[in-house]
C-alpha cells in the first residue's frame, strides 16, 4: 500500500470473496503508518446476501444500526456487552474466533466467562437480526 493510503487514515479497500460459491462484497477500513510499514485494520462489513453490492462504510439498515451502538467491554475475566436495550436476546447471538480463525465460543449470552481463555486478541462476530459486525477483542 501506498500512494494516497501512505500516512493516511480510514482508507477502504473494497473486497469480494465466495461463501457457499457465491460472490460477496465488503470493505475493509485501514490506516497506514508513515513508512507504509504497518497498517490496522480498524473494521470491516460485507453484504450477508450474495451479489449484492455495499458502499464503503456502509452499516444499512435498523439492526445494523442497533450493533454498531453496541460497546463490547473487557474486565474481571468477563466480556460484556453493553448498551444492550434494544436487543431482544433471542435474535442476538456473538461469536469469538482466536486469530487463526478456530471459534472459540458462540453465545446468545451478553456477558461471556474469559477466565479460561489464552489472553490475547479475539475477533467478535455480533449477530442481531441478519446483521453482522465485527470487532477486534484483547482479552487480558
Amino acid at each position: 500500500m501506498g500512494g494516497e493510503f501512505l500516512g493516511a487514515g480510514d482508507k477502504y479497500l473494497p473486497l469480494k470473496f465466495n461463501i457457499a460459491g457465491s460472490p460477496h462484497y465488503g470493505w475493509v477500513r485501514v490506516n497506514v503508518d508513515n513508512t507504509c510499514s504497518q497498517f490496522t485494520i480498524k473494521d470491516y462489513a460485507y453484504n450477508a446476501t450474495a451479489n449484492q453490492l455495499i458502499f464503503a462504510g456502509q452499516m444499512v439498515g435498523i439492526n445494523e444500526r442497533v450493533l454498531n451502538r453496541l460497546n463490547i467491554e473487557f474486565s474481571e475475566g468477563q466480556l460484556k456487552i453493553l448498551n444492550t436495550q434494544d436487543l431482544l436476546k433471542e435474535n442476538f447471538r456473538i461469536t469469538l474466533y482466536d486469530m487463526g480463525g478456530k471459534r472459540i465460543i458462540r453465545s446468545r449470552d451478553f456477558t461471556i466467562d474469559t477466565k479460561n481463555f489464552t489472553k490475547g486478541v479475539y475477533i467478535a462476530e455480533l449477530y442481531y437480526n441478519e446483521a453482522t459486525l465485527i470487532r477486534k477483542v484483547l482479552v487480558e
